[in-house]
């Protein structure tokens, strides 16, 4: 595979493009990117993971005709399995009027997003916090853990798309009791009991 660790890219049009090519896994870590068109874009990825990035919509490249800007793009039928977590996607403050949207997934199966952060500006929002292209993919998993501030729509597309839902209880053998404190002798009943959630 593919391993980009503890990086910067700043200034370009595109920051790291990945197409399998004989080598289906990328991993993108520890970085920050600052690019005009997309940040991270991966291709026909199986397991690739995106993680503890800071990806920047550049405002000073293009500044008359900014193209769309994507801070991580899954796509390719192939693609499945990939992960972004921990991804901070944002725009320059005078990057305006244009369409910026943190990540897209447009392809593949069994992607997961959880734990980002999209920023848009006040009268200068980030148009999507995560686009997915509900025709061409199954089951993303978008977590609960993601934050949005100033953006337009947080997620689109999401048809397919499902939140993933942790455990709010505990199994036990006590009705009642999420935590035992003390031995239980002969009980034939399984409870599910309440508990951090």
């Amino acid at each position: 595979g593919v391993f980009i660790a503890k990086f910067e890219i700043v200034f370009v049009r595109y920051g790291i493009r990945h197409d399998t090519l004989g080598e289906p896994i990328c991993d993108v870590q520890h970085g920050h990117i600052n690019a005009s068109n997309v940040g991270v874009w991966l291709t026909n990825s199986l397991g690739s993971t995106v993680a503890h990035l800071s990806v920047y919509a550049n405002g000073d490249m293009d500044p008359s005709s900014w193209p769309t800007w994507t801070g991580v793009v899954i796509d390719g039928a192939s693609s499945r399995d990939c992960s972004v977590f921990d991804v901070d996607c944002t725009k320059e403050v005078n990057r305006t009027g244009d369409t910026c949207i943190g990540i897209a997934i447009g392809a593949g199966t069994d992607h997961r997003v959880d734990d980002c952060s999209f920023y848009g500006h006040v009268g200068n929002e980030l148009t999507i916090g995560i686009s997915v292209d509900g025709s061409a993919t199954t089951t993303p998993r978008i977590g609960f853990e993601n934050d949005y501030r100033n953006v337009t729509t947080r997620v689109s597309g999401t048809s397919q798309s499902r939140p993933e839902v942790f455990p709010q209880g505990r199994l036990t053998l006590s009705t009642g009791v999420p935590v035992t404190s003390s031995n239980v002798t002969a009980a034939t009943t399984i409870y599910y009991a309440p508990y951090a959630g």
